[in-house]
């Protein structure tokens, strides 16, 4: 019982919007079968606030870390044009379908929540790089509580007791995902 509180608080501490579901989805990545109440207790007993409120109190360190892969990748220029009102940056917006409008609004709903409400984005090519960061992470390593809270596209078959506990950081530490290193 004490690796499994380990591992949840760790989760926590390590992805503050991860609430009680998504540190359950993440568990069962790695062949851990722990309800949301468990999960809840534990991170209560340690003092750990849910999600909401830890995400509230982000350091300045964490920031800086989020932001030195996407500046890193960043080109730092950007598409000035003139309109009525002088000069502006213009952006290009997708064209709409209407059978897809609900599954745009949901990932652009968690685009933002997740990743580009929580950066500084200098120039487009900062853009591009967090934006690809974030399909590569959706697609591969994001539990979805829509299919069962599980991933799109698993890379491998979870074994509970095999190798070490790692994560893998996209955008410094904004996106993560825990997994098995093999043994």
């Amino acid at each position: 019982m004490q690796r499994i509180a380990e591992l949840v608080i760790r989760m926590a501490r390590e992805n503050l919007t991860w609430g009680y579901d998504r540190i359950q989805g993440a568990r069962k990545n790695l062949g851990h079968v722990v309800a949301p109440n468990t999960i809840k207790r534990i991170l209560k007993r340690h003092g750990i606030d849910p999600a909401p409120e830890r995400a509230k109190r982000t350091t300045w360190r964490q920031i800086l870390r989020t932001h030195a892969t996407s500046l890193a990748a960043g080109d730092f220029f950007s598409t000035e044009g003139w309109t009525a009102r002088g000069l502006v940056t213009c952006f290009l917006c997708p064209a709409r379908a209407p059978n897809c409008n609900a599954f745009a609004e949901r990932f652009v709903r968690s685009i933002k929540s997740e990743c580009l409400s929580r950066m500084m984005l200098i120039g487009p090519g900062t853009l591009r790089h967090a934006l690809a960061e974030f399909v590569a992470h959706c697609n591969a390593e994001r539990n979805h509580q829509g299919i069962g809270n599980r991933l799109i596209e698993p890379a491998t078959t979870v074994e509970a007791a095999a190798g070490r506990v790692a994560r893998r950081s996209r955008l410094g530490g904004l996106l993560n995902y825990c997994h098995r290193l093999a043994a």
